[in-house]
């Protein structure tokens, strides 16, 4: 579908590629309009979202069919969802460094990616970070994850779909985040059900990913990261 997308202010022609090609006509009211073809509103949403970062208004939105003030209402909305700052693990460029070595050390703890892979999202789930929940959702889908299974994870007690391994690995997770709930966060029976499944590598590399999601989600929480974007 086209669109045009009508801005206040001026826009460089040199931000025209990282708009998705949209052709960028500057009009004589001091607007600017944006127009031309998009795959789907996911792409809509991420070159409003970047019109927003650059510090200019929406003032509307068109497709090549009918005026869609209902859709760019709900975009408007989006929009406002904004990061009070980049992610600090960005600004710091060592701390990315040693968050880099912490995802290579838990890749060698010979636990499945598919598992460190729901470990992740369903920690990001309690915490309620969305980035995490949607970045998690997504890498677990690369990694072969199937959606059956990502449906279910936030109920995985009840859910047929998952192996007892990946229910020791996912209780673990969640005792080990919800450390404020009870007296002994992670009791023996937690414990040493992940140790049937895992060696001493194995729950490492458990450990490991439960606490770097867990600073993550803290991360992206306090500067309310939004979902979908990208860093």
């Amino acid at each position: 579908m086209s669109y045009q997308i009508r801005i206040k202010g001026y826009l460089d022609p040199c931000w025209q590629d990282w708009l998705a090609g949209l052709q960028i006509v500057h009009e004589p009211s001091g607007t600017t309009m944006l127009s031309g073809p998009l795959p789907d509103q996911a792409a809509l949403f991420g070159v409003l979202l970047k019109i927003s970062r650059l510090g200019l208004t929406l003032l509307s939105l068109q497709t090549n069919e009918v005026a869609d003030d209902s859709l760019a209402k709900t975009l408007e909305r989006g929009i406002l969802m904004q990061a009070r700052m980049s992610n600090p693990a960005t600004i710091l460029p060592d701390a990315m460094k040693g968050i880099q070595n912490l995802y290579k050390a838990m890749s060698q703890g010979g636990v499945p990616q598919q598992t460190l892979e729901l470990v992740h999202l369903r920690v990001s789930q309690i915490n309620g970070c969305s980035f995490c929940v949607d970045s998690g959702a997504r890498s677990a889908k690369k990694a072969g994850e199937t959606d059956e299974r990502l449906f279910a994870v936030a109920a995985w007690r009840e859910a047929p779909y998952f192996t007892d391994a990946e229910r020791a690995a996912l209780a673990l997770a969640e005792a080990a985040t919800r450390l404020a709930d009870r007296p002994d966060p992670v009791p023996d029976s937690i414990w040493e059900e992940a140790s049937r499944h895992y060696d001493e590598r194995g729950l490492a590399a458990l450990i490991l990913m439960i606490a770097t999601t867990n600073f993550f989600n803290r991360l992206n929480a306090a500067t309310r990261q939004v979902a979908g974007a990208t860093w």
